[in-house]
Order: C-alpha cells, then sequence, then structure tokens
C-alpha cells in the first residue's frame, strides 16, 4: 500500500549510514595540498609568507605559475592555512542526491583545524550521530513542511540548510552545532560545503583507479561507493563494522595522484577549483570580515543576491525521497506577458521527469518547490500537471519573504517514469513595470546549489519593440516584441533589455 511504501521509505531513510567522511576529509586535504604548493614556494624566499603574498614580485610570479584568472585564489592561502591565526573549520557535504534547498542533505561533517600550515582534524562523522546526541530541550522547531513531510518534531543540524543562501545556512549550521555541543563550536569562524561533482571532479584528473578488485571513475564513484559500503560488503566476509574500510585505500589513491600533479600542473587544479565555486559545487562563508571579503570576490560565498529588476530562483526540497535527485532531470522556462492595463504577468514552469525506477536509492520524487521572485510580486496561481495533461490548480500552496525577495511554494510528487510541470503565475511589482516604460528591463536568475545545469527558456514578451539585448538572440529574432533565448543555469545568469 502506499503507506506501507512510504513507511519502507523513511525506514531505509534512517537506516542508511552516511559514507561521506572520508570523501570530506579527502577533500579536505587535497584542497590544503594545493594551498601549501603555493606556502612551499613562498616561504622559500624566506619572508613572512603572508605579507609576500601582498607584494607585486610575488604577484607575478603566481600569475607565470597559475595563469592570472586564477592568482585571486592564492589570496585564501593564509587564511586556509591559518598563517596569520589558526583558523577552525566546520565543514559540510551537501549531498545533492538528495536535494535540499541551500545544496543537498548534510549526510557528514568535519571539524578542521588549521595553524600555521599543519591540520588537525577534531572531528569527521556523520550527522545522525551528533544529532541523535543532542539535548532537545535545546532545539528549535522546524519549518512546518518538515513536520508535515519529515514527521519530525525538533530541526538538527542534517536539516540546518533550508535557505538558498549559503551564508543564512552557515549561521544557522553554526548555531545548531553549538545548540548539539558539538567539537570547538566556540572556535568555528569559517563554514565550508561541497557537492559530490567535487569528488566526481577529483577522479576526472586522476582517471580510474582500482580498490579491492573494484573500478571506480568520475560517472560510477558516487553510487558505487553508496552501494558498496551499504549493500556490497555483505556479498563478502568483510564484517559490517568494516564496511567503510574501502573508503579510506580509495581516498589515498586519490591524493596519492593528486599530490604529484599539483606540482606539475597547478593551474589545472586552480582552474577545477574556480570551475567548482563558480558553479557552487564549493562554498564557504566566514565570521572574519576580511577573509569574507575575500571569498565574495572569488564568488564562493553562495548569497542570494539583491537587484533592483526582475529576479528568478527556482528552488526543490527532496523530502522523503531516498536519493531520487540522480533520476531527476530539469528544464525551467520563464514567460512574461503585458496585460492590458500595463502590468506584466510572469509565469514561472519547472518541468521534472523522473527517468528512474523503484530501487535501493530510487523511489517516487516528493518535492517542496519555492520560487524566489522579486518583493511585492501577486501570486495569481499554482498549477500542477501530470505528463502534459489537464492542469490542476493548487489551493494550498504556500508564500513568505527572505532576505529581498518573495516566494511561492508547493510541495508535489513525480511517480518514476512519469514527469510534472509546476506552474507559478504572479503579476510583477510597480518597480519592474516602471523599468520597462523608463526603456530597460533586467533580469536576473540564480542557480540552486547542487542542480547540475538545468536548461532555461525565456520567452519575454514586452510589446514593444527590443532596440538591443545583452545576451543578444539569433539574428532572426531581432527586430520585435519578445526576447527568446535558451541556455542552462549551470551558473547564475544575468539578462538586460533595451527598447
Amino acid at each position: 500500500s502506499p503507506l506501507l511504501h512510504y513507511q519502507n521509505n523513511m525506514l531505509l531513510t534512517t537506516k542508511k549510514r552516511r559514507i561521506w567522511p572520508y570523501v570530506l576529509l579527502g577533500f579536505v586535504l587535497v584542497f590544503g595540498y594545493v594551498s601549501f604548493a603555493a606556502y612551499t614556494f613562498i616561504s622559500s624566499i624566506k619572508q613572512n609568507p603572508a605579507k609576500l603574498l601582498e607584494t607585486n614580485f610575488v604577484q607575478n610570479i603566481i600569475k607565470k605559475k597559475v595563469g592570472e584568472e586564477n592568482a585571486g585564489l592564492f589570496s585564501f592561502a593564509p587564511h586556509v592555512l591559518g598563517l596569520q591565526k589558526s583558523r577552525t573549520f566546520l565543514i559540510l557535504f551537501l549531498n545533492d542526491t538528495e536535494i535540499r534547498p541551500g545544496g543537498g542533505f548534510i549526510g557528514a561533517y568535519a571539524t578542521v583545524k588549521m595553524d600555521g600550515g599543519k591540520a588537525e582534524v577534531l572531528k569527521i562523522e556523520g550527522t545522525e550521530i551528533i544529532d541523535k546526541a543532542a539535548d532537545r530541550e535545546k532545539l528549535q522547531d522546524p519549518p512546518q513542511i518538515l513536520k508535515d513531510q519529515l514527521k519530525v518534531t525538533k530541526w538538527f543540524l542534517r536539516d540546518s540548510n533550508w535557505s538558498p543562501d549559503f551564508a543564512v545556512n552557515a549561521e544557522r549550521a553554526l548555531d545548531f552545532y553549538t545548540r548539539e555541543n558539538g567539537v570547538a563550536h566556540e572556535e568555528i569562524d569559517t563554514v565550508v560545503g561541497i557537492t559530490t561533482e567535487v569528488l566526481e571532479s577529483l577522479l576526472k584528473k586522476t582517471g580510474s583507479l582500482t580498490i579491492d578488485g573494484i573500478t571506480f571513475n568520475s560517472e560510477n564513484v558516487v553510487e558505487t561507493l553508496e552501494h558498496e559500503v551499504e549493500y556490497g560488503y555483505a556479498d563478502g566476509d568483510t564484517p559490517f563494522a568494516e564496511r567503510k574500510k574501502i573508503l579510506e585505500p580509495l581516498m589515498h589513491a586519490i591524493l596519492g595522484k593528486v599530490a604529484g600533479d599539483v606540482f606539475k600542473s597547478p593551474d589545472l587544479y586552480f582552474d577545477m577549483i574556480k570551475k567548482l565555486g563558480n558553479e557552487k559545487n564549493i562554498l564557504v562563508y566566514s565570521r572574519d570580515a576580511e577573509f569574507q571579503k575575500l571569498i565574495e570576490a572569488q564568488n564562493f560565498d553562495g548569497r542570494i543576491d539583491a537587484v533592483a529588476g526582475d529576479y528568478l530562483m527556482w528552488v526543490d526540497a527532496n523530502l522523503a525521497a531516498l536519493k531520487t535527485d540522480h533520476a531527476i532531470e530539469r528544464s525551467l522556462t520563464k514567460k512574461l506577458v503585458r496585460l492590458d492595463n500595463g502590468s506584466y504577468d510572469s509565469v514561472v514552469t519547472m518541468n521534472y521527469l523522473h527517468k528512474g525506477t523503484f530501487d535501493w536509492r530510487t523511489t517516487r520524487y516528493r518535492d517542496y518547490a519555492r520560487v524566489y521572485v522579486p518583493k511585492g510580486s501577486f501570486l495569481n496561481s499554482v498549477t500542477v500537471s501530470d505528463n502534459g495533461g489537464t492542469a490542476i490548480m493548487v489551493s494550498d500552496e504556500d508564500q513568505g519573504e527572505e532576505g529581498p525577495h518573495a516566494w511561492f511554494g508547493v510541495f508535489f510528487v513525480v511517480e518514476p517514469g512519469h514527469s510534472k510541470a509546476v506552474t507559478f503565475a504572479y503579476t510583477l511589482p510597480t518597480h519592474a513595470v516602471l523599468s520597462i516604460q523608463s526603456g530597460s528591463y533586467a533580469l536576473f536568475v540564480q542557480k540552486q546549489v547542487g542542480t547540475g545545469a538545468p536548461r532555461l527558456t525565456l520567452d519575454l514578451d514586452f510589446d514593444k519593440t527590443i532596440s538591443s539585448a545583452d545576451p543578444a538572440e539569433v539574428s532572426e529574432k531581432w527586430g520585435d516584441a519578445v526576447y527568446s533565448f535558451n541556455t542552462d543555469l549551470a551558473v547564475d545568469r544575468e539578462f538586460g533589455v533595451k527598447f
């Protein structure tokens, strides 16, 4: 029955152990190794490496070594390595196969102290351990949707990334970590979030690796690790308590290959880190104002941006649907229509195609979707259609505000092998209309952390002739009142139209 299936799903979710501690540690070591390469190079000049980084002489050497576009990342080295002062990091693994507003379910965390270039791992474990040991009297009540769909009465660290803004999530994670009496909670000043793309990117650099007869590559590493740790170990003589032993030799093998490559081709690894940051697979937040300015300059901050024009961000939350996001294909469409009274209606639709079947990590997709829009927008309707059929009007939608934007939300389910289209129709606020009337329109579309590169299609009918646009349409579409553009959301996108 549906109820029994749901209970089984919840049991599986509860039972699943978090396999990511070694993955987290591995990434920390790789990132540290890259930074240490920089530190070793600078130290050879026998001056204060932190201050030396700021000199023109060293900056020119750095640009030649790693490329001018990556030189800014070198400014991270003194902070990451704790050269100016010791620094303690809370590192969160964001499992994007179980998407959450801030990138993915937090299955594991690590607390790492850096002091004078030396790393000390203070704690590394699954979040279920710290959450289970927490004093529930110190915990907050969760958002209502989590109460309804996850059947929880308290808000734990594992669910703390409920905002699409990483700075908000980082502060909340630190608060929850403190409430749950996490190790060195009073010392932590910086939070780092990473997605599964980081591990896959490392395997792309190293190539395939075979550990204990199992071959890992960038395409299969996440699924293979999950299956081996949860089920595969039982096929051999490995006792339950040692089911994770394959993780350590895998990470040693990755680091062994990366270590040599970093010194031979540091620019390749800086390119990788910068790309991961731009695509929101590495996120950093620091309470240290100086470090935070560097983070924002390198686009690693993962903030919701305040903009003067139109704004759009679609945010999904997998609620008790196992790791089903690996099987979900998304495409986002935004239409704009001018009304007779001079205002503009925006119609935003996300199409979900469930390409999976029921298995050990895949089930029906249970999603809570929110669309973030300019404050002052007026919601007209929410509809859900199945496989292109008749749209069903939703009457139990949510509304709210966060930071500089408003949001509308709805919960729905997609069965394996099916598709659904979820549409929010709303009227733009007065300031956006006045901007169009004055001769220009600006749109900023932000990507949700952990969502890969869903397709984005714009079909904006202004009912007035467009004189220019950036990015430009194909030439065949010039000279009319409609701006049509197709791209992806691998990164945040900006659009500008003039009339």
